[in-house]
């Protein structure tokens, strides 16, 4: 797809924003289809000419881009309350420069950052990989890592292997991070979740520096 399609600065600013997300070429081809399709669909209906024949711009770009930040919000509020904690958590230790985890780290500090009583169905193995399911389902999450390298987790896998199992945010991750704040991090309960995780996160960080471990 050259410049007679889609104008230079759509272009580079798709390129430097999937970049930034991993650098996933099949992303950011489908950014650029999606763009197209969406300016086909707002040529007038009585109109001869061809989407290509409007040049695709930077506004399609921007509209394609930004329209799952808006799905985000409301798939967030529709979770369970259980992915809706295990998400706060993963959020806060996917947001610095650890750009995954693991099922096991996530696990240990769910278990340690939200409350007991709360737990629900994040309390049980079995029951915490349903969730992160559900999040998986719903592009909030993804198992593997940010190279876009997803692993799939079977139904038997032994428990050894599902705690190594790399954890990452879906791949509009910054559109993520947003979404968690704006929709969870004004409530107290998650705001203090995700205070705890931050803690507990600095804490493991400092004691695995002295023991020369990292934090996944």
């Amino acid at each position: 797809m050259g410049p007679h399609v889609m104008e230079k600065k759509a272009i580079e600013f798709i390129a430097k924003t999937v970049a930034g997300t991993g650098g996933d070429a099949r992303k950011a081809l489908e950014i650029a289809s999606k763009s197209v399709q969406l300016c086909f669909d707002q040529l007038p209906e009585n109109s001869s000419s061809s989407a290509t024949e409007q040049l695709v711009k930077m506004k399609h770009a921007l509209m394609t881009i930004r329209a799952p930040a808006k799905q985000y919000h409301e798939t967030i509020k529709g979770l369970p309350e259980e992915g809706k904690a295990a998400l706060c958590v993963l959020s806060v230790l996917c947001k610095t420069d650890v750009t995954h985890t693991t099922f096991g780290t996530l696990r240990n500090f769910v278990s340690q950052c939200v409350d007991a009583g709360a737990m629900g169905e994040l309390s049980s193995t079995g029951d915490f990989k349903l969730i992160l399911e559900t999040l998986e389902n719903s592009s909030l999450l993804q198992f593997g890592d940010t190279t876009g390298k997803k692993k799939r987790v079977a139904e038997d896998a032994p428990l050894s292997e599902l705690m190594f199992m790399p954890i990452c945010l879906g791949t509009q991750a910054t559109d993520i991070e947003k979404a968690v704040q704006d929709e969870l991090g004004k409530t107290a309960f998650y705001a203090t979740v995700m205070a705890k995780t931050r803690d507990n996160l600095n804490l493991f960080r400092a004691k695995s520096s002295q023991k020369g471990l990292h934090v996944n």
